[in-house]
């Protein structure tokens, strides 16, 4: 609907020439789209706001409901579908590879992360290396005098990651571990972030990519009409008799 909308399509009818789909159009324009809300992308990263809640607000209401129904044992993470969900259920489940996808861990006493198994470090995701599989942070930090085991942790992990665990400052070790968005300043979920962690990410849509510096286009000084009338050219999509 949206597709015959932009394209002009007869509104009584319903049929029309869409010189280029919906997943092209909806590209951002960066990479040769106009930047439309993909629906889906979007419906999935609103659901994962709700997933982010029941992973780091275990008191709430809500919570405390599907936790009890679908994951008494564990967290939204480690969640499984289960027979015969509810809708509600299903919809925020799929959101779990977005939840997954943009957070990590914020230390504390580092006695809930296991560096082969949760995301770690800022960019890298998860230290490569997988000797002392059970090792938990815990175990790499010096209590009594706030830092790191160097000794240990140049043992265990390759240059890169050490490097990486080495610029992790440890400022709450009388504190829990806790989930942290990765993907803002903040630290806390955003639909925008995780929308753009969707489109970039998950989405299989590297195909429908143009590549070109699409950006001074839309940077030129001319009117907005103009614009699109040039992008439609650039994208081999005006009606013209070779089209057709």
């Amino acid at each position: 609907m949206l597709n015959s909308f932009w394209w002009g399509s007869n509104r009584h009818s319903g049929k029309g020439i869409h010189w280029l789909s919906w997943e092209k159009l909806s590209m951002s324009k960066e990479h040769g789209g106009m930047g439309f809300r993909n629906l889906y992308g979007f419906n999935l990263a609103m659901l994962g706001k709700h997933g982010w809640k029941f992973l780091t607000n275990q008191d709430a209401i809500v919570t405390c409901v599907f936790k009890a129904k679908y994951f008494p044992r564990g967290d939204f993470l480690g969640a499984n579908l289960g027979h015969n969900p509810s809708f509600t259920w299903r919809s925020i489940h799929a959101s779990q590879v977005v939840v997954r996808g943009g957070m990590r861990w914020c230390i504390g006493n580092g006695l809930c992360i296991k560096p082969w198994v949760d995301p770690l470090l800022r960019q890298q995701g998860k230290p490569s290396s997988r000797v002392y599989e059970e090792i938990r942070i815990a175990d790499l930090i010096d209590f009594e005098n706030d830092t790191w085991k160097f000794d240990l942790i140049n043992r265990i992990f390759n240059q890169h990651d050490i490097d990486a665990i080495k610029d992790i400052p440890l400022l709450q070790l009388d504190e829990a571990d806790t989930f942290m968005w990765n993907l803002n300043r903040k630290g806390s979920y955003s639909v925008k972030s995780a929308y753009y962690l969707i489109m970039e990410s998950l989405l299989c849509n590297f195909i429908s990519r143009v590549p070109g510096d699409w950006k001074k286009l839309w940077a030129l000084p001319i009117s907005h009409n103009m614009k699109i009338l040039l992008w439609r050219l650039l994208r081999d999509c005006l009606p013209s008799r070779q089209h057709l």
